[in-house]
């Protein structure tokens, strides 16, 4: 190659890498609300479909509040395990 191309293509070559990462950062927000909205519409529709099928939403609800307080418990545990394995300290 001609030192004038070379030139040319380290000079570019910051603006195709900026370019490159915006457009990653707009396909991974497109993706983000793409999956925002499907959990939404599920967030309403699942639960009526299980009253009209018959189910109880206590037998949803209880399983759910159970993993959280279990998360919740764990939680200190969890951090502190990866603290020592070189994670963020909070």
């Amino acid at each position: 190659m001609r030192p004038n191309s070379e030139d040319c293509i380290r000079q570019l070559t910051p603006a195709i890498v900026e370019k490159c990462d915006a457009l990653a950062a707009a396909r991974k927000e497109r993706i983000q609300a793409r999956l925002f909205l499907l959990l939404c519409v599920l967030v309403v529709t699942v639960p009526a479909l299980l009253v009209l099928f018959g189910v109880s939403l206590t037998l949803l609800i209880v399983p759910i509040v159970f993993m959280c307080l279990s998360t919740l418990l764990l939680l200190p545990a969890l951090l502190n395990k990866t603290e020592h394995q070189g994670g963020i300290s909070l």
